[in-house]
């Protein structure tokens, strides 16, 4: 394990203990929150990486070549714009578990509220792999 590896694991093992200081969702956002709404963060963060994504290919001040996302790498790194929202994509997922595993316990009927991050960032990670087809002459040939 390299610096960032600690890095980025201390960033994560903080926002859980935030995540826990702060307690489970306690109250429905307005408007509510449904099934429907969960797809759309998920397809919001697919979607909008993407969009992202291409507006940094443009960018002349990103690498000419872009690395897979690893936790090896420095994730705040302008160059390389995957290592961000990868480690962005695993934090909100990371984070909003434990939100919702605490929302469960504790007030089940909110537990829509408390997945909200959970979807997106599960769409981030998931667009970090379809960036990976749709931008394939910005990567490595492994």
């Amino acid at each position: 394990m390299n610096k960032w590896t600690y890095i980025r694991v201390a960033l994560i093992v903080i926002g859980i203990i935030l995540a826990l200081w702060r307690g489970p969702t306690s109250s429905h956002v307005s408007p509510l929150i449904d099934g429907k709404a969960l797809i759309v963060a998920f397809v919001f963060g697919m979607f909008g990486l993407q969009f992202v994504l291409g507006i940094q290919a443009l960018n002349k001040k990103s690498a000419e070549v872009w690395s897979p996302p690893s936790w090896k790498e420095n994730p705040f790194s302008l160059k390389q714009p995957l290592q961000f929202a990868h480690f962005g994509g695993c934090f909100f997922v990371v984070l909003s578990f434990t939100s919702a595993v605490l929302t469960w316990l504790g007030k089940p009927e909110v537990i829509f509220d408390s997945l909200m991050p959970f979807c997106l960032g599960i769409g981030i990670i998931g667009g970090v792999h379809v960036s990976r087809l749709l931008f394939k002459k910005k990567f490595k040939s492994v």
